[in-house]
């Protein structure tokens, strides 16, 4: 080979590498924006687990109301209300999941946070469901009325 070609080749060669040299170091991310990066995810395992620990204490609360009895008209307007605040809630917090959490997930980012928020969110929506149950469907129920009067009786 030539000196001269393979001076050619050699430059082509070195300034090939020398932009894919630069293309690296530009796309590779300082130390400060990976720790941003990685504070960002703590700041969402925090914002999860407050809100998995306020649902769980609602779902207790909601839980214990559920054992009630000799309820009057004014308990089974603010129940009533209560459901609808829940259902609200609810609502909200499935959309803010599918819109931010879902895409985390599928990512693989914070995985047993969003998993724990989510069995959250399902026993809060199950709890407040069996209030309405409770309180406003099955006393309507004429054989579930007369089971329980059968129990009561024993």
């Amino acid at each position: 080979m030539e000196c001269a070609t393979l001076k050619d080749k050699i430059n082509t060669v070195n300034n090939e590498v020398k932009e894919t040299s630069f293309k690296a170091k530009t796309n590779i991310k300082s130390e400060e924006e990976i720790n941003q990066f990685l504070d960002g995810i703590n700041s969402v395992r925090g914002i999860l687990n407050d809100k998995i620990e306020r649902l769980n204490n609602i779902v207790i609360k909601v839980e214990s109301i559920s054992w009630a009895d000799n309820i009057d008209d004014e308990c089974l307007r603010i129940l009533n209300e209560l459901i609808a605040s829940s259902r609200d809630l609810h609502s909200v917090l499935i959309k803010d999941y599918v819109r931010y959490l879902n895409p985390l997930k599928l990512r693989g980012i914070c995985n047993s946070e969003i998993k724990n928020y989510k069995l959250a969110l399902d026993s809060f929506k199950e709890v407040y469901s069996d209030i309405e149950s409770v309180f406003f469907f099955l006393p309507k129920d004429s054989e579930f009325v007369a089971l329980t009067t059968r129990l009561n009786a024993i």
